[in-house]
């Protein structure tokens, strides 16, 4: 056995993420490839992809997504196996560890990645679960893995022939079922191996040991696997030995003044063990059984008026939530009228600004329009004043032509001789301006006014049509009347004659005379 500093099998896990990172580690590569100098050998012995070229950075990185659709943050489960100081695994003996490990944590058909390390000449080995299953869609739940990994570590010490954990090492140390059946009885493992070891101080011999223990409401039974069992008061068994922290030769040396046949079974001490739980307690029992019920009651009112309180609580919070939601909705349909108001203030103000631009628009082409229109006749009037002196001019030169060159020669300085050759072309330069201007005018009121000038046709066109239209309409009513009225008097008239037939005439009328001339 292992004793002192010297180490037993190693199964070592934790749960984890971050699977890139742990897949430079487990290479030393990156961040971690220093630790190639310590690292003799790295080989990689299972991989789904690795052989295909994958990186096993990225096959850990796929197990870690694989946990996107679940709650799980961490998807992947990492052991070390490695066996004691001097010892040595062999391939086959850590596969089957490995295998062993898995079936134990329910982790069979899961994904998995196995990397051997050899430092210092001693292998050990670094495996990788993904936790997730995918038929499930869900992480498997690894209970109690530290204990499974410790219990498997003494298992491979036993079977595969290792130095093993020393007694020592583990004294007073309870089995895990041993612990699960002390919890689940809602007792403490501390305690029970805190009470059995007193008693086994306290006492020098078996019956000692035997009358202790049943103070303490235990009872020692003969075991059907084991020497001795312990039985507590709801039926648990557990071991002297681990209890103790002795060895089982030292347990049997210490009892060996009880008679083991005249020991109970364990099925008859745990009926025992019920007939002392159901009346047969001492006073200090129901003391304790009527403190621990007032103890209860007190705990349940204190649970009830703290639910009161949490409800009462709870009410209050969901009216005030309910208050503050009424007033939100009613200020939002008021903000939301008040928008609407204001939309429609908007947009009728747009249109009518619109309506007012476009009539400023038209009243301002008109103006100008008419602007332009009058200076036309103004010019129109001063050419016309123009050619009219010039005519009168014109006309008086004829009648006296030799006072009206001196005249113009005097006032302008121009000899006579001078002035003769004058009358000749100016009127042909002045007819020529004169034409000029009335092209320019023409064309000047072509461009500025053509387009108002179609405008002013249509709509006289239009005019002219609705005129005519309505005298067309107005002389089929007057026709239409016309053709009324004599009906009405043809009728009255044969309606006359035929009275005056039958009273037997009297001769004609003036009224028939005017219907003869009408006619």
């Amino acid at each position: 056995m292992a004793s002192g500093g010297e180490e037993a099998v190693i199964v070592k896990g934790n749960i984890r993420t971050n699977g890139s990172s742990l897949g430079s580690y487990l290479l030393s590569e990156g961040r971690f490839e220093k630790n190639k100098d310590k690292n003799e050998r790295i080989e990689v012995w299972e991989a789904n992809g690795y052989e295909q070229g994958d990186r096993l950075q990225d096959i850990l990185a796929d197990f870690e997504h694989s946990a996107t659709g679940t709650q799980c943050e961490k998807p992947l489960f990492h052991v070390q196996i490695r066996a004691g100081k001097d010892e040595q695994l062999t391939r086959d003996q850590f596969l089957e560890s490995v295998n062993r490990l898995e079936e134990k944590l329910e982790l069979t058909g899961h994904e998995r990645v196995i990397v051997a390390h050899t430092l210092e000449g001693q292998e050990h080995l670094h495996v990788v679960w993904n936790r997730i299953d995918h038929e499930q869609e869900k992480a498997a739940e690894l209970h109690y893995y530290k204990h499974k990994c410790t219990d498997l570590a003494r298992e491979l010490e036993k079977e595969f022939g290792l130095r093993e954990l020393s007694s020592e090492k583990q004294k007073g140390k309870l089995s895990r079922d041993e612990e699960q059946q002390a919890i689940r009885h809602d007792e403490k493992p501390q305690e029970v191996k805190a009470a059995v070891r007193e008693c086994w101080e306290q006492s020098d011999s078996g019956k000692a040991f035997v009358t202790a223990l049943d103070d303490r409401g235990y009872l020692l039974a003969a075991g059907d696997r084991r020497d001795y069992v312990i039985v507590d008061e709801l039926g648990g068994t557990y071991s002297p030995a681990r209890l103790t922290g002795s060895k089982a030769a030292q347990v049997r040396e210490r009892l060996s003044d009880i008679d083991r046949e005249a020991l109970p079974s364990v099925a008859e001490a745990k009926e025992m063990q019920q007939d002392r739980g159901h009346g047969i307690k001492s006073d200090k029992k129901e003391r304790e059984w009527e403190e621990a019920l007032a103890k209860a009651a007190i705990e349940k009112e204190k649970l009830a008026e703290k639910e009161r309180k949490r409800l009462q609580k709870e009410e209050k919070e969901r009216k005030r939530a309910l208050a503050k939601k009424k007033r939100e909705t009613k200020l939002t349909t008021l903000y939301s009228k008040a928008d609407m108001v204001s939309v429609q203030k908007d947009a009728l103000w747009y249109i009518e600004e619109k309506r007012r631009r476009k009539k400023e628009k038209v009243w301002e082409e008109e103006k100008a329009w008419y602007a332009k229109l009058k200076l036309n006749r103004q010019d129109r009037a001063e050419k016309k004043a123009l050619r009219a002196q010039a005519y009168k001019e014109k006309e008086e030169a004829k009648k006296h032509p030799e006072k009206q060159q001196e005249t113009k020669a005097h006032v302008q300085g121009v000899a006579p001789a001078q002035q003769q050759k004058e009358p000749q072309q100016k009127p042909e330069k002045k007819l020529e301006r004169q034409e000029e201007r009335k092209q320019e005018k023409q064309q000047e009121e072509q461009n500025v006014s053509g387009s108002r000038r179609d405008f002013w046709q249509k709509m006289q066109s239009v005019r002219d049509a609705r005129e005519e239209a309505r005298e067309t309409k107005n002389a089929n009513t007057e026709q239409t009347a016309t053709q009324q009225r004599k009906a009405a008097r043809e009728a009255l008239r044969e309606q006359s004659d035929q009275q005056r037939g039958r009273q037997g005439g009297a001769g004609r009328t003036r009224d028939d005379e005017e219907r003869e001339r009408e006619r």
